[in-house]
């Protein structure tokens, strides 16, 4: 979250519009990006982290044991 709001600082203080070219757009886009993305989601994943270091049984189907990637 503290990379956003920094990258964020930084675009809107640059002025630099939204350009494919432009290092501080492909900088903007990919930090809001990742942030975004499933596996960066704290919130979701703690539960799952905090069943399996517990060694209980995860509410994660593909993290059961029997399941396609286990």
């Amino acid at each position: 979250m503290l990379c956003c709001r920094a990258i964020d600082l930084v675009f809107t203080a640059s002025g630099s519009g939204v350009y494919d070219e432009h290092s501080l757009s492909n900088a903007f886009r990919d930090v809001h990006t990742g942030r975004t993305h499933i596996t960066q989601n704290w919130e979701f994943n703690a539960i799952t982290y905090g069943l399996i270091a517990l060694r209980l049984e995860s509410d994660n189907p593909l993290l059961k044991i029997g399941s396609p990637i286990l």
